[in-house]
């Protein structure tokens, strides 16, 4: 749902964008990217439907979110990568609207680069959270991704300060 809350902001950042002729387009696709949520939403959905089909699981195993770690793990699983991804990607989306208001800030680059970043590897901790659950990897891709989303932060603070 904060997918389409952003999206829905974003389309009226676009309006406002088209009107600033010499302010690159570019800055706008990494935070498209971070709605391959709606792919975690349709795996964590489809499991939960496949475990109560086949009765794996009731409906207030489902209410009360309890799967039981060692009977039902995938379930565990999709839902804690669910809610793991709608925790910093707000922070990134709450960033990229405030670059895209600011005309100034579009024109640096490294908020682009911080950006792609911080996407690639939250896609890379998604796919290895959904398929190997290998814990190093999976930290270091974390670690990587929320370094460079704080420092997509503290740069947009500095130039937030710079330019009052």
């Amino acid at each position: 749902m904060m997918a389409y809350c952003v999206k829905a902001i974003e389309s009226g950042l676009l309006k406002k964008q088209e009107q600033l002729k010499d302010v690159d387009n570019h800055m706008v696709n990494p935070s498209y990217c971070n709605d391959l949520t709606i792919i975690s939403v349709f795996i964590t959905l489809f499991s939960r439907i496949q475990a109560i089909r086949k009765d794996k699981i009731s409906l207030d195993d489902l209410r009360s979110m309890d799967f039981y770690k060692k009977e039902h793990p995938w379930l565990e699983i999709t839902s804690r990568h669910l809610d793991n991804l709608f925790q910093m990607p707000v922070l990134f989306y709450i960033c990229f609207i405030i670059i895209l208001l600011t005309p100034a800030l579009m024109k640096i680059h490294y908020f682009l680069v911080l950006g792609w970043l911080f996407v690639s590897f939250r896609i890379i901790n998604s796919i290895i959270h959904l398929s190997t659950n290998n814990l190093s990897l999976r930290l270091c891709s974390f670690l990587v991704s929320t370094a460079c989303l704080f420092t997509m932060i503290l740069m947009l603070l500095f130039e937030l300060l710079k330019l009052h």
